[in-house]
């Protein structure tokens, strides 16, 4: 099994397996650097996923994570 010199490598890692996404999210802002956001322009609307299927496909995204949460905590 070949070993890597510890330098940091996998604590962000360990710290999202153990604590999960909020944790690591805030542990990350806190680290990354700070930068003024560009000022983005408003997207013209696209319909490149029908109106009608955009709430199909919220509820179907929804369902996934809320099924990984609860096979988390099973």
């Amino acid at each position: 099994m070949a070993t890597v010199a510890h330098r940091g490598e996998g604590l962000g890692w360990a710290l999202f397996v153990r604590r999960g996404m909020t944790s690591w999210m805030q542990a990350w802002s806190e680290c990354a650097p700070h930068s003024e956001p560009s000022p983005r322009s408003q997207p013209d609307v696209d319909e490149t996923i029908p109106g009608d299927v955009r709430p199909q496909i919220t509820t179907l995204l929804a369902s996934m994570i809320l099924c990984q949460q609860q096979e988390a905590t099973s």
